[in-house]
């Protein structure tokens, strides 16, 4: 339904450029949302609800690029002092999550290995506090339920931005903002780092850095060998020479577009990356770690 809907705004009536529709759609798509998570018995979070995780002014928000294994002890310390958000994969990483976002495949094959070791040390992380909030981000994966037990992860309010228009994701962050839409309703343009991203401008966040979002190819931190043995976990994607698939604009808005137009529209927000070599080094400074 969510693809009907989404192609025949898109690709027979041509509206996905503008702004009402854009609006309109959330409005939809976070309702229906919300309709079938209570269908579901799934809890229902929406990103006020996690501020009561809260404990820094400065949110690292983790991607899984293989950046992350240039990272000293040091560095993975001081991270520790602020606030952490992460998804999927990186449960896996030394460092304490406030918010932890998993997307689930939709193929059973990799549900049933990739994701194994993903699951566990999730749980693990969340059952002795090292995860505080967990948040499953697409539950109608309900392949995901039948094959794991999903009964400590909320399912979050959520809805997809349509427009792949830079002056129109402009408009509607402006204007979503305005109306306070961003303390009820998870907002994702292209991949799930602009979906924590979101969240660290709706809980007011004053410094958010992006680390591990390198853009610049396909290797994720888990190619190290040690790490891949550890946790029997492989990149299932294998093409380390090619940049990352969000930053490719044959699949839509490249992500490094669409946190940079966040960015803009959120100057009360100072965003940072802590990669130099990292896409998004093009139009941020530098996060510096004291050592």
């Amino acid at each position: 339904m969510k693809k009907s809907i989404r192609n025949k705004i898109s690709k027979h009536w041509g509206l996905n450029d503008f702004i009402i529709t854009n609006l309109a759609y959330i409005v939809y798509y976070s309702l229906r949302t919300y309709i079938h998570s209570i269908r579901d018995n799934c809890h229902i979070v929406q990103p006020h609800h996690l501020g009561r995780s809260k404990r820094s002014k400065v949110l690292f928000i983790l991607g899984a690029g293989y950046s992350l294994k240039s990272l000293t002890d040091d560095n993975w310390r001081e991270i520790a002092n602020y606030d952490v958000a992460g998804t999927t994969s990186t449960c896996l990483l030394p460092v304490r999550q406030n918010y932890y976002f998993l997307e689930a495949s939709r193929e059973k094959s990799i549900l049933n290995s990739w994701y194994k070791p993903i699951y566990r040390e999730a749980q693990l992380k969340h059952s002795d506090g090292r995860i505080r909030e967990m948040i499953w981000k697409n539950p109608s994966v309900s392949l995901m339920r039948k094959i794991y037990d999903m009964s400590s992860f909320s399912a979050p309010l959520f809805s997809d931005i349509l427009t792949n228009d830079e002056s129109t994701l402009r408009s509607v962050i402006r204007w979503t903002l305005r109306f306070g839409m961003e303390k009820y309703i998870f907002l994702q343009k292209r991949a799930s780092i602009f979906c924590l991203a979101w969240l660290g401008v709706a809980l007011l966040y004053e410094k958010i850095v992006y680390c591990g979002v390198d853009l610049n190819d396909s290797r994720y931190f888990y190619d190290d060998p040690n790490i891949a043995a550890k946790y029997g976990i492989e990149n299932i994607f294998k093409k380390p020479d090619t940049p990352h698939k969000t930053g490719m604009a044959k699949f839509g808005m490249p992500i490094d577009i669409a946190l940079r137009t966040l960015a803009m529209e959120c100057r009360h927000v100072e965003f940072y990356t802590a990669n130099p070599y990292s896409k998004l080094a093009e139009f941020l400074p530098l996060w510096k770690f004291n050592r």
